[in-house]
């Protein structure tokens, strides 16, 4: 699967909203004939290329060009491409020079709805779909971008749009384009108008870049957003989730009164597994893409939730090494997206107000990766503890909400409410503004009984929906050796009430330790890959297991 992260400024060109220095700019559409293509069609198949240099791609064609610049010793070759035969992909090679303001490049691209004359003006086009399949056959060791331009492209910086692409390329979809995609600081591509669609290789501001690749289409990809992801364990749906599984199944998720309901407007309960603290897990079970789909296959699971630890004191959590905690989470949501489970991307401390302004930047981030696939579920504050609702807690929600909705209009947020996530009654008076917005709700059944479900039953009577991202059939400390009773019968209550209510829920803790809420036995070895049996399992997991296979 194409990674599309944009990268950190520290990885490639600076000084321009497309990394260009400001100057890439996008070839006029009066160069006409320059080259020929592959592009991909609006059906997402491939391209042919025409004698001549003309492309077509399904809705999509015109004539291709390479261009190199600007004026600091970068060359691309061929220039001319008009003398390739029909079928022919569009291949190029050459160097980008090194330029101090990081304004080096070269590009192939595409003239989109160009007509067969050469100095004919390209009509733009609003893309539909999910997003675009970029075909690269050899990317020459070099890291490409994908660059769309609006009509105005070559002059103004914030009508054009790029995404790093690594390996040959694969699916990106539209939400995932920005016109800032090296530092995450410019602006998402919203359906603007496209006239062109181009690759292009940046510079160093040290050394020359030489590149060689070729380019075999550019392929538009109509559907739902997970369109063209590649998956294991079954055969791809439309869409690009597996066949049966949970996103196929429902696809987009949303709100509607206190009820969490499908793409078919049916209510939907989601059951799975939550993480361990990523940072102090015991084994990477959660990110095992192999034990997910055991999870899915034999226990029913259709959601995993990614604990990532914040604050947590660790070496590895977010704060103190962002690059070990995104990496993790960023696995444990491709491989949910593989597979067709849903993923809730936790931020999981108790004081998230106190680092307000990371977690903006976190949940821009993951929404501008992310956010173009109806598996994901965020969760910006995992705990409150003490903090007034309506005075911290709300602000702080509607800070972050606000972040995601600039980028991700419709994936769902959890809350977090105050006194550990049990105060769902309080937050539901004072409701933070938007869409697809629930609460959430935290239980352990030794601790918590039927207090806590009227506090529930509350809340949903205000209209409010909640997801119980974390319990346990244990006491609230997680059932430490020195508290190690379970309380089964007071869980199946709790279940019963949640089953009546088509509340989502996700298990705390999919791990291997001494509490009495790890999955899996400290004392026996225990493999990340699934094929769990009875004498592997811990604690309260063999009542997690049939919970979530009902």
């Amino acid at each position: 699967m194409l990674d599309v992260t944009p990268q950190d400024a520290s990885a490639g060109p600076r000084g321009g909203s497309n990394g260009c220095g400001g100057r890439c700019g996008t070839p006029d559409a009066s160069s006409g004939k320059g080259g020929a293509s592959g592009t991909g069609g609006s059906s997402g198949g491939g391209s042919t290329v025409e004698a001549g240099g003309y492309v077509i791609s399904g809705s999509w064609h015109g004539y291709a060009w390479t261009a190199a610049g600007p004026g600091n010793q970068s060359t691309i070759a061929p220039v001319d491409f008009s003398t390739l035969a029909d079928g022919s992909p569009l291949c190029a090679s050459g160097s980008v020079g090194a330029q101090p303001d990081w304004s080096g490049y070269a590009m192939i691209g595409v003239n989109l709805n160009q007509a067969r004359t050469g100095d004919t003006s390209m009509n733009t086009v609003v893309p539909d779909g999910a997003g675009v399949t970029v075909d690269v056959t050899d990317s020459g060791g070099s890291q490409l971008r994908v660059q769309i331009s609006g009509p105005n492209g070559a002059s103004d910086p914030n009508d054009r749009w790029c995404v790093p692409i690594t390996g040959n390329g694969d699916f990106i979809a539209w939400s995932s384009f920005n016109t800032a995609c090296w530092n995450l600081s410019g602006s998402p591509y919203r359906g603007q108008p496209i006239a062109q669609i181009a690759i292009t290789v940046p510079g160093s501001n040290i050394v020359a870049v030489p590149f060689s690749f070729c380019l075999n289409s550019f392929a538009q990809v109509a559907g739902s957003a997970t369109g063209g992801a590649t998956a294991s364990g079954g055969a791809i749906a439309t869409g690009g989730s597996p066949a049966g599984s949970p996103v196929a199944q429902h696809g987009q998720l949303k709100v509607s009164g206190n009820k969490l309901v499908d793409q078919h407007n049916q209510p939907t309960q989601l059951k799975g597994p939550s993480s361990m603290w990523l940072n102090w897990e015991s084994q990477r079970f959660a990110e095992d893409k192999q034990g997910l789909q055991w999870l899915r296959d034999n226990w029913n699971a259709s959601l995993i939730r990614a604990a990532m630890g914040v604050s947590a004191g660790s070496p590895t959590d977010y704060l103190d090494d962002p690059a070990i905690a995104k990496g993790q989470v960023n696995q444990i949501v491709q491989n949910a997206i593989d597979l067709g489970v849903y993923v809730i991307i936790d931020w999981h401390e108790e004081n998230a107000n106190s680092h307000q302004q990371a977690a903006i930047a976190f949940f821009t981030e993951m929404a501008q990766k992310w956010g173009g696939y109806p598996n994901v579920i965020y969760e910006p504050f995992n705990e409150p503890t003490r903090q007034g609702w309506s005075t911290v807690i709300k602000p702080y929600h509607q800070a972050v909400v606000n972040a995601i909705r600039a980028v991700d209009p419709d994936n769902l947020i959890v809350l977090g409410t105050p006194t550990w996530s049990q105060d769902v009654d309080v937050a539901a008076a004072d409701p933070v503004s938007g869409t697809n917005l629930l609460y959430t709700l935290h239980f352990y059944s030794c601790t918590h009984t039927q207090s806590l479900r009227d506090k529930g039953n509350t809340a949903l009577s205000l209209g409010a929906a909640l997801f119980v991202t974390e319990w346990g059939a244990t006491n609230s400390d997680g059932g430490t050796p020195t508290n190690p009773q379970l309380c089964l019968g007071e869980a199946q209550l709790w279940h019963d009430w949640m089953n009546s209510n088509g509340i989502s829920w996700a298990a705390w803790k999919f791990d291997r330790c001494v509490d009495m809420t790890c999955y899996f036995n400290p004392n026996v070895t225990v493999p990340t890959t699934g094929g769990w049996t009875d004498d592997m399992l811990y604690g309260h997991a063999l009542f997690v297991r049939d919970r979530m296979m009902e």
